[in-house]
């Protein structure tokens, strides 16, 4: 039969309503949401055709009054929809990002991130995800790139291509983080998590390019402190950024504070450990650290940790050091990280039996480490055993994760290079 007027005005809506779905689809999500939102354009037309099998008994009062309804209908579901897509394109993307950081591929986390922010602007949330991105993708690059020619904008930051990424020097990301972190500042200034992440930022800049960046993360951590005074981590941090400035009655200070929250938190005594090593106290260094390792086995393996092994043995203290990783070890020896500890210590104070030992220990325990591996393979190599180098290195390259093909093959081609008569 033939629909009436007052029959037809559902569908009509019904048909615009899934049209609205799928231009949206078109102009904004593009490819990434695309079977979902197609989905769900087509869910919502099977039920107003599933509706209509039994059509409603709806009049109104005129022709020109029967579009006021549907079109005011219309509008009010296109921005709810709006709102809701916007929100899951941003979920996506910041999934696809975080994904991909944990692939070790951080230019295209930083491309992710950005189109999470395009979809989401007014969440901090995501402007976060972007400036901790950048702050990766800087760890990563080779090309130190100075200063910014100026910070970026909010703006140029979600215009940015793969191509001008790819050709960023280190500077540059990290005034790009600046700015992601900034933002994300700006809408919640009261995140803690911004200024630990701005000072953070400032800290690696300052480490890494620019000594006067660490006076700027000296004053981000006292604000994320000021705003959560009961976070023992952030003192951890701030301690060992004021180490890096060689601030050290101001490090010991933060430490105690810290302490006085949670005396039982391993950071805070490598942390004191760690100035006390920095002012020739070898004694005081290597309690404050046995206490650290009786609260947590890995507290010693940090981002100091070969460097810590490197200051102990030229100061000629490499052999107490690797006795209190033995003692640790000894205590907890199903522990990996320790063992993983002592052998790399024993290979650096050139014991190569004992660090052999050692590190096929830990691989027999985990045989997709690729450290211990590769580790193994070096020191195989300092006695000249090139087969069993060869070996260990080839294992190490099949476990290890994408990023570090590069150099294990190069560690390969030399082994086998000196494994030749």
């Amino acid at each position: 039969r033939r629909w009436t007027a007052p029959e037809r005005w559902p569908l009509w809506y019904g048909l615009a309503f899934g049209a609205s779905i799928l231009v949206l689809v078109v102009v904004q999500f593009r490819h990434v949401p695309l079977l979902f939102a197609l989905a769900f354009g087509w869910g919502v037309l099977a039920i107003v055709a599933f509706a209509l099998r039994d059509p409603l008994p709806l009049s109104l009062p005129s022709s020109r009054g029967s579009l006021v309804i549907p079109a005011v209908a219309l509008l009010i579901a296109l921005v709810g929809i709006k709102l809701n897509l916007d929100q899951l394109v941003a979920d996506v993307y910041h999934k696809q990002g975080t994904i991909l950081d944990g692939q070790r591929q951080p230019l295209a986390s930083v491309y992710a991130q950005t189109q999470a922010v395009k979809a989401a602007p007014g969440q901090d949330y995501y402007w976060l995800f972007l400036g901790r991105a950048y702050l990766a993708l800087a760890r990563t690059t080779s090309a130190p790139g100075g200063t910014a020619r100026a910070q970026p904008s909010a703006d140029a930051l979600l215009s940015v291509t793969p191509g001008r990424l790819q050709s960023m020097g280190r500077g540059e990301l990290l005034a790009s983080g600046q700015t992601a972190l900034e933002e994300a500042l700006r809408v919640e200034p009261l995140n803690v998590d911004h200024y630990a992440n701005l000072g953070r930022l400032y800290r690696y800049w300052g480490e890494t390019l620019d000594r006067s960046k660490l006076v700027t993360s000296s004053d981000y951590y006292r604000q994320a402190t000021t705003i959560s005074p009961n976070t023992a981590h952030l003192y951890a941090e701030w301690a060992r950024m004021l180490l890096l400035d060689r601030q050290l009655d101001a490090a010991r200070e933060v430490v105690d504070r810290g302490l006085a929250l949670d005396e039982r938190f391993a950071p805070l005594y490598v942390a004191r450990g760690d100035i006390a090593e920095a002012r020739g106290q070898w004694e005081d260094a290597l309690r404050l650290h046995r206490t650290a390792l009786a609260h947590d086995p890995r507290a010693l393996m940090d981002e100091r940790f070969e460097e810590r092994i490197n200051s102990f043995i030229q100061a000629g203290q490499g052999e107490p050091f690797a006795g209190l990783i033995a003692q640790a070890a000894a205590v907890q020896p199903e522990n990996l990280a320790l063992l993983r500890a002592r052998a790399f210590i024993l290979a650096r104070l050139g014991r190569p039996t004992e660090a052999i030992a050692a590190f096929r220990q830990v691989i027999a325990r985990d045989p997709s480490d690729w450290v211990s591996l590769r580790n193994l393979a070096v020191t195989y190599q300092s006695v000249g055993m090139y087969a069993d180098a060869l070996q260990a290195a080839e294992g190490a390259r099949r476990a290890a994760p994408p990023g570090q093909e590069t150099a294990l093959q190069s560690l390969v081609d030399a082994l086998r290079r000196g494994s030749r008569p």
